[in-house]
């Protein structure tokens, strides 16, 4: 009898224990979409005013300025690209916790997708005095291009801050596959400093 209530008890509170664990999971991850919710409704409602600013910049660059106007305007621009690419990276983040991120699967030229970020990089490469290189195919290939966009900006952007001289080379190839299509090859090189062993 007495090892029957000790089973009785002890199954009690291991009950007990599952419930209370099973409420602090359910609490927990709803923090964490309300979290996720937050931050897609804070990086949309900062993402609109500052497409007016950056949209309001390039009117202006657009107009008669002097050099030094001009070379204001273009910080600010600048800024203002780098805030974006801060907001984009905080949304893609909040959907990448509540599971809302689709990939697409378009086809594209990859030479396209390269060239417009040389369009975007190129500029704040110069303003360090560095070389900024690229190099890609005119295939076409199957992927999500904004994506891989974005996976670029990042790649790029980090080879442009830690490089104080020299040069950032971007290079895309295609590898032949099956159905017409290729996979994508591309690599981001640099002058700057690298990355230990533990980074990598």
């Amino acid at each position: 009898i007495a090892v029957i209530l000790l089973m009785v008890v002890q199954l009690r509170q291991i009950r007990r224990l599952s419930e209370e664990h099973s409420r602090a999971a359910k609490e927990a991850l709803a923090a964490s979409q309300a979290k996720s919710a937050f931050l897609a409704a804070m990086s949309h409602e900062i993402r609109t005013p500052l497409n007016g600013i950056i949209g309001m910049t390039e009117i202006l660059c657009d107009g008669t300025l002097t050099p030094s106007q001009r070379s204001n305007l273009g910080v600010i621009r600048h800024s203002g690209d780098i805030l974006l690419d801060v907001i984009n990276d905080i949304l893609d983040f909040s959907k990448l916790e509540s599971g809302g991120v689709d990939l697409e699967e378009t086809p594209f030229r990859v030479s396209e997708v390269v060239e417009g970020i040389a369009h975007i990089m190129a500029p704040r490469a110069g303003q360090k005095g560095l070389t900024f290189d690229w190099d890609a195919s005119d295939e076409t290939i199957l992927s999500d291009p904004t994506r891989i966009r974005q996976v670029l900006i990042n790649l790029v952007g980090n080879a442009i801050k830690f490089t104080e001289t020299g040069r950032v080379t971007v290079r895309a190839s295609v590898v032949p596959r099956r159905a017409g299509y290729g996979v994508l090859k591309m690599s981001v090189s640099d002058t700057g400093i690298g990355m230990s062993p533990e980074t990598q």
